[in-house]
């Protein structure tokens, strides 16, 4: 059993790459390869910012949209978990009965929906206002057409973002059929391969301004809370670095901004 937490200030760029490569090999040697790249990538800024345009259009567009539901944030600095295991036989019937009714590949938004009418039923309960819910869901890039093959998982993400009407949620089938439509409108415009983009415009940036700069524009852009879905077929490849990986998940440390994190892993 192999658990540890990391800071993004050591996993970014390669970090995540050669500190487990170095873990396996029991070298120990983190200075017998270079992190990153051999150049800066100036040939990629033209794409960074074709992607920072896509980005800055939809969250104008979302800005317009009115105004986003959350539940009140509260202190970043500390964390609660609660963990939630399912047995074979109860994941089976999900993905069966989310296949049955909304088609096949459907999980995620069948999950995200379940969580979303909830969530709508407790912003009832605190007198919460708002008319959408904003969900910045993170996913995994690998195996897209446009990202280099990479058995590991740091780098190779993006977020996919959907912002259903809170009345669309108060019926379980309206809001996965939404979150459903949603999505493909959302993968269709390349929202995700312009979030994986965009972002390297901003590193130069001390991450206490970025984050501020996320919390004055509230909700709309960090969004109501924090959703993903890992499947086992891209976080558990069977082998990592030649060793056997069996039962991995992904359980974030560092809190979102907004105060709820629902993080599925198969």
């Amino acid at each position: 059993l192999l658990v540890f937490k990391f800071s993004h200030l050591l996993f970014d760029g390669r970090g995540g790459e050669l500190v487990i490569d170095s873990l396996l090999s029991s070298s120990g040697d983190f200075a017998s390869v270079e992190p990153g790249y051999s150049h800066p990538l100036l040939n990629e800024w033209r794409k960074q910012f074709a992607g920072g345009r896509i980005v800055q259009h939809f969250t104008n567009i979302t800005l317009a949209e009115g105004t986003t539901a959350s539940t009140p944030s509260r202190s970043t600095g500390r964390n609660c978990f609660r963990r939630i295991f399912l047995q074979q036989e109860e994941y089976s019937k999900l993905t069966a009965t989310a296949e049955r009714l909304f088609g096949p590949y459907m999980l995620t938004p069948f999950l995200l929906g379940g969580i979303l009418r909830r969530y709508h039923l407790l912003l009832e309960r605190l007198g919460m206002e708002g008319d959408s819910l904003m969900i910045p869901m993170s996913v995994d890039m690998r195996n897209s057409p446009d990202v280099p093959a990479n058995p590991y998982f740091f780098n190779q993400w993006s977020i996919l973002p959907v912002k259903p009407l809170r009345r669309d949620c108060v019926e379980f089938r309206n809001c996965v059929s939404t979150l459903r439509a949603q999505i493909f409108r959302v993968i269709a415009g390349k929202l995700p391969h312009s979030y994986r983009v965009a972002p390297r415009l901003s590193r130069l940036v001390p991450l206490p301004v970025l984050a501020r700069v996320f919390r004055n524009k509230g909700p709309a852009s960090t969004g109501s809370m924090m959703f993903s879905y890992l499947d086992s077929v891209l976080s558990a490849p069977g082998t990592l670095c030649g060793h056997p990986v069996r039962n991995l998940y992904h359980m974030p440390l560092m809190p979102p901004l907004n105060p709820l994190g629902v993080f599925a892993n198969s």
